[in-house]
């Protein structure tokens, strides 16, 4: 397990599941308030989980441009033992969540290129986030894992 915010390499797939390697850089993880979701349709029992939304930098050290949709393979790992992937939130045109914004740049990442990118996590409130996990795909891929360092958000 890698130290908070310590960059590593990892491997995802490219549009036409290509191996493009990656530099991978977690830049935080923030608590945030379920009021921040108040526009999805959220139903009863994800209404009383804590948000905490995950930024990591991707530099794209392959030959290939790359979808910037890398956060698919971020999970949190608890301190209660779960495996949490990204909350789907359907976003049609709309303005996001504003503490955990879309993609920069939101256009293909060339190679050398990088981007900031954000996900969402719904944790029950008894949990808490102890590692960030970047599963990666494609052939040679393996996972990177970091501590994590909370930061109040809200």
């Amino acid at each position: 397990m890698l130290p908070a915010g310590r960059p590593a390499d990892g491997i995802t797939g490219d549009g036409r599941s290509r191996p493009v390697p990656l530099r991978i850089t977690p830049k935080s993880v923030r608590t945030g308030d379920i009021a921040d979701l108040s526009r999805f349709d959220l139903d009863a029992d994800k209404k009383k989980l804590i948000p905490y939304y995950v930024t990591m930098q991707y530099r794209n050290s392959g030959k290939y441009d790359l979808l910037p949709d890398m956060n698919e393979g971020v999970a949190l790992r608890t301190a209660g033992g779960q495996t949490v992937k990204k909350a789907i939130l359907i976003d049609i045109g709309g303005p996001g969540v504003g503490q955990c914004p879309e993609a920069v740049p939101d256009k293909m990442v060339k190679p050398n290129g990088t981007v900031t990118e954000c996900s969402i996590h719904l944790l029950p409130k008894a949990d808490a986030p102890v590692a960030v996990i970047f599963g990666g795909e494609g052939e040679g891929a393996r996972s990177v894992t970091w501590r994590v360092s909370v930061d109040g958000g809200k």
